[in-house]
């Protein structure tokens, strides 16, 4: 509970200022000290987001989301727009990178397997990709410039019609 009352009295500070303004060598450290240690506002941020992620079914603690993210994106040089790979933790709930499968799972475990019927009725099957997609075959004009996929698509069965 103190960590949400921290959290609310942290947006609530924060909802009320404006931003200062900065020397552009000063960017870096608004989240990221000199030192490499995240800011303590958004480590108190990650820890709030922490306690209310996790839900695991319909039952499940009603406060809490099933999945939730939390990123910091480089200002500026070679990796500006990229992800920040130093925070949060390896260890977080929060990282980024397990955010989409743990998503897709409990959507899973609710709709697909938790309600069959909504399934057999179409409402809930997953899509899959038709492995014959100019997607895959990149035989479309200009498909030479189309960025790789960075995830493992899910292909139907190439033998269904």
């Amino acid at each position: 509970m103190a960590l949400a009352t921290e959290a609310k009295k942290y947006c609530r500070k924060m909802a009320g200022l404006e931003a200062p303004e900065l020397d552009h060598d000063d960017t870096a450290t608004i989240a990221v000290q000199g030192d490499g240690s995240t800011a303590d506002g958004i480590v108190r941020f990650h820890a709030a987001l922490c306690e209310m992620t996790g839900r695991r079914g319909i039952r499940d603690e009603i406060s809490r989301y099933e999945a939730m993210t939390i990123a910091l994106i480089e200002p500026k040089g070679d990796e500006a727009g990229y992800v920040f790979p130093g925070f949060p933790p390896d260890d977080s709930p929060l990282r980024l990178e397990p955010f989409f499968q743990t998503f897709y799972q409990r959507y899973e475990e609710r709709f697909v397997y938790g309600a069959p019927l909504l399934a057999d009725r179409g409402l809930t099957t997953r899509l899959q990709w038709d492995p014959n997609s100019p997607v895959f075959t990149r035989e479309e004009l200009g498909a030479v410039a189309w960025p790789k996929l960075d995830f493992e698509p899910r292909l139907a069965d190439p033998q269904t019609p």
